[in-house]
């Protein structure tokens, strides 16, 4: 029986959008759909119109912010919108390397949260894509020079993605019970930070999907986050209640 998913995401005046929707555009799924959040850009008409045309050929709802809201909070409000079992999460700028991730997220499932692991290009790298035929073979990214060996890209490192929320997804029921993410305005790394502390604190660890890897297309810095924001340490959980945000957590300052 085919599991019904929805894929939802969130965008905000970033270039990489575009090679993102070309990228998700050859799936090997039979029943999914694309949750799209504008998050307040300052180009609506021109993205309605990137969702519009990505729609002719894809089952799409949309909703638009008036101004832009923490990925959490945007996150958040596009669930409602979805209709799908199996509920994945997606940044704007990553790029699947393999049309069948789905297959690979629902099949490798065994009751925690299943991520994507994020291979990150550089500026260059990301300037560089149309010189290689990535929009039918996605890991001919991986063959830039230094690919595993940047300091900057760190790919060397990435050996899962335990953590990170690039891509990420269960199903609903299971999302249900965890709570989905805190509706926080403060702080970028309330996304994995606090999501992983949860986790943790419920004994549920994720898994990083095998066969399939995502990039990660470099952008600015966007919004208006401080450092003390960025390097926030969140709450500390100690009951499943809190974990599961029922009760509320000890504040860190």
């Amino acid at each position: 029986m085919t599991v019904p998913v929805s894929i939802i995401m969130a965008f905000c005046d970033r270039p990489t959008l575009q090679n993102t929707l070309i990228g998700w555009s050859n799936l090997d799924y039979p029943d999914y759909e694309f949750v799209f959040v504008d998050n307040g850009s300052n180009k609506i008409e021109q993205y309605k119109k990137m969702i519009d045309e990505f729609g002719k050929t894809h089952k799409v709802k949309y909703m638009c912010f008036s101004s832009a809201k923490n990925l959490n909070i945007a996150w958040n409000t596009g669930y409602t919108l979805a209709s799908g079992e199996f509920i994945i999460f997606s940044m704007q700028d990553e790029i699947i390397s393999n049309k069948q991730i789905l297959h690979h997220m629902i099949n490798e499932y065994i009751g925690t949260r299943v991520n994507i692991l994020p291979y990150h290009l550089t500026t260059e790298w990301t300037q560089l894509m149309d010189t290689v035929d990535w929009k039918n073979n996605p890991e001919l990214l991986e063959t830039f020079p230094g690919f595993y060996s940047s300091r900057i890209a760190l790919n060397f490192t990435r050996t899962s993605a335990t953590v990170l929320s690039n891509i990420t997804g269960q199903y609903r029921k299971d999302w249900d019970w965890f709570g989905l993410f805190r509706n926080h305005e403060q702080g970028y790394l309330w996304i994995d930070q606090d999501v992983a502390m949860r986790e943790a604190c419920l004994k549920k660890i994720p898994i990083t999907a095998k066969g399939v890897k995502c990039y990660h297309q470099a952008h600015k810095v966007s919004g208006t986050a401080t450092y003390y924001e960025l390097a926030h340490s969140g709450y500390i959980y100690n009951t499943e209640r809190e974990a599961r945000l029922l009760d509320p957590a000890i504040g860190v300052q």
